[in-house]
């Protein structure tokens, strides 16, 4: 490969990664903690999850993108979506692994014009190992940056040598049902989206609700 990296296509990768990440991560976040959920429809939303997860592992990109939660692709059009899977899935030079992921809370599930809403906090440990087999150190350094910018400097530790970054950062999901035979989908959701959410059909009581 290549390792002459200009500064713009190097933060060009990390925001199309750092995308992606964040949508295959919702896959798992009841497993390691069936008990959390209680009723229908957190059974469901952990069969939800558990369906992601194995379309995440086959890598079945058009399942994938089906599991996400359509007002998203207001945002971030499918096709464009979809392309970032292929870069997540085949990249060269940047690949993620899912250390643990912790489920800290799980909010009722809110109502809102037959629309059903829950919120799910999380806490998450990953890694990101850059594959050059000779490691160029400016990468390496700017990596690390756009780690840093990302998720806090208490949060990234850079292992040079080994040329991996360990993450830890706490995230917020909501998954969503269009009316009660629908099935649930789902999303990230960070501060950064609030601007959007009238754009995603997301009711502002239900960002009131949760206190997003």
């Amino acid at each position: 490969m290549n390792l002459i990296f200009d500064i713009a296509t190097i933060l060009t990768k990390m925001k199309q990664s750092i995308s992606i990440v964040f949508v295959c991560l919702f896959n798992v976040l009841f497993l390691a903690h069936p008990g959390q959920a209680q009723g229908t429809d957190e059974i469901a939303i952990q069969q939800t999850l558990a369906n992601y997860l194995n379309h995440t592992r086959n890598q079945d990109i058009t399942a994938l993108l089906d599991d996400l939660y359509p007002g998203i692709f207001a945002i971030l059009p499918r096709d464009q979506m979809e392309a970032y899977f292929r870069q997540f899935f085949l990249d060269d030079e940047l690949r993620f692994r899912f250390e643990s992921l912790d489920v800290r809370s799980i909010s009722p599930v809110f109502e809102h014009s037959e629309r059903s809403f829950s919120r799910v906090e999380y806490h998450l440990n990953m890694v990101m190992q850059y594959l050059a087999e000779e490691r160029d150190q400016g990468v390496l350094k700017l990596l690390r940056e756009n780690m840093i910018a990302e998720y806090g400097s208490d949060n990234v530790i850079m292992d040079a040598s080994a040329g991996t970054f360990q993450i830890q950062t706490d995230k917020t999901m909501l998954v969503i049902r269009e009316t009660t035979d629908a099935p649930w989908k789902i999303m990230d959701f960070d501060p950064s989206l609030k601007t959007f959410t009238e754009q995603m059909n997301i009711p502002q009581e239900v960002i009131s609700h949760f206190g997003l």
